[in-house]
């Protein structure tokens, strides 16, 4: 298998639709067993946007890692999409955008967490269209770090609810509507997460992009793994897959609410954006073992000790940095499911971005000195020895920790199940972030 191509550069944003870049070579043909093309959708190719995104983005095999776990991974890297450090988000921006210039808005209104990776692409976004932005976040204020030390660069509008409840950012948000109507503005609302029908569309389209590159690899996997907050990228990724035909599941991993309602989010968002795109919205379904549960670990947006172990292994195999509240954690239930053995063929992860995150108190503590040279030493080369096993699974031993056989540790069993804390750092050990330090979008 090998890397697909970059693309050039977009050209500047116009809310009209992307057109091929001259001299653009034609994708090559599928190889036999390659994924099936992604139909035309006329509600899809018809309808405006604002480009954003470097695309296609790459997706690359990771050989390493698909050696740890003994099936083969493909990573789809939208950490790379170009605006500020990347990130999904950027995707459903771009038909948000679109949608307010056509309705003549001047402004956008939107909330989340202080580290919202949402609110800070939103901003980020708006200033490149000369929109201005207006953040609401709940908490009584947050540290000058991550994103949010990106936000007070930018000069992001930012207001603070003082109520550490995510909720309590719906109503701040109306009533900052509210005072910018009467201030003679002509703001747009966009829910936490940007998870409408409407946004859910740039996940839709990117499946249409996976296929492609997919068909070019002549893969057909069996599973498409992400991190599932707010729910609209599960949701456009859902109802690509189902128009499409595609060969695989998309498994989204919790991690800001509990399943059921992660799951009734995303069916709702799903059919929405499909009935948006002209196809059959019928046709979208999610089952209960698509959204999975019991990895959230402490809470919303605090990182779990199964996370930082999977985030870490990524990184050491692949050269790849998760972020620790989203990414991590549905990284640490693939690895979890290889291990228990439920995972077969060909899995692609999808890297959603969050890069700013890694630079907060509250983010992964470095092992103890000499720790990470020490595993690259040992059988296997990444020291995954300690990787969580997953729910149920009883610690069993990991058949791939070392390639000699020498007696391994047995993995950490999974959420639950008596996992031991990671490593302090030299000072005395990562503390858990506040309550208002939000890791994402919610």
């Amino acid at each position: 298998m090998s890397a697909a191509a970059s693309a050039a550069p977009p050209p500047e944003p116009g809310g009209h639709p992307a057109a091929p870049e001259p001299g653009a070579q034609a994708a090559a043909p599928p190889r036999p067993g390659g994924q099936a093309a992604a139909p035309e959708l006329p509600g899809l190719a018809g309808r405006r946007r604002v480009s954003l995104v470097l695309e296609p983005t790459p997706l690359h095999p990771a050989p390493r890692l698909s050696r740890e776990l003994g099936v083969p991974i493909l990573l789809k890297r939208d950490d790379l999409t170009g605006l500020g450090l990347g990130g999904n988000k950027l995707r459903g921006l771009e038909y948000i955008l679109a949608d307010l210039r056509e309705q003549g808005c001047d402004c956008l209104v939107t909330g989340a967490g202080p580290q919202s990776n949402w609110t800070l692409l939103a901003a980020l976004a708006c200033l490149r269209c000369q929109v201005e932005p207006h953040v609401v976040c709940y908490g009584e204020g947050a540290p000058g770090e991550g994103n949010m030390r990106l936000h007070r660069w930018l000069g992001t509008h930012l207001r603070f609810t003082g109520d550490p409840d995510r909720a309590s950012v719906d109503a701040a948000m109306g009533a900052v509507v509210a005072e910018l109507h009467a201030q003679g503005r002509r703001p747009y609302l966009v829910p936490r997460g940007g998870a409408t029908p409407l946004g859910a569309l740039g996940y839709l389209r990117a499946s249409v992009e996976l296929a492609a590159q997919l068909a070019t690899l002549g893969e057909r996997p069996a599973g498409l793994w992400l991190a599932t907050g707010s729910g609209g990228t599960q949701a456009g990724l859902v109802a690509g897959a189902a128009l499409a035909g595609a060969s695989y599941r998309v498994r989204g991993v919790a991690v800001s609410r509990p399943a059921d309602e992660t799951r009734d989010r995303v069916r709702s968002l799903a059919a929405g954006a499909a009935a948006l795109a002209g196809g059959d919205r019928a046709r979208v379904r999610i089952a209960a073992q698509d959204v999975l549960d019991e990895w959230i670990g402490p809470g919303y947006g605090v990182p779990s000790p199964e996370g930082q172990q999977a985030a870490r292994l990524v990184a050491m195999t692949e050269g790849v940095f998760l972020d620790d509240t989203f990414g991590a954690k549905a990284m640490a239930a693939l690895i979890a499911e290889c291990r228990a053995g439920r995972v077969r063929g060909t899995q692609v992860f999808l890297v959603g971005g969050g890069a700013p995150t890694l630079f907060t108190s509250s983010a992964t503590p470095p092992p103890t000195p000499g720790a990470m040279l020490a595993a690259l030493a040992a059988p296997g080369g990444s020291g995954v020895s300690a990787l969580p096993a997953g729910p149920g699974s009883g610690g069993a031993p990991d058949s791939h920790a070392g390639s000699d056989g020498s007696g391994a540790p047995a993995p950490l069993s999974g959420p639950g199940g008596g996992a031991q804390a990671p490593p302090a750092d030299p000072g005395g050990g990562a503390s858990a972030p506040p309550a208002d330090q939000g890791g994402g979008a919610s």
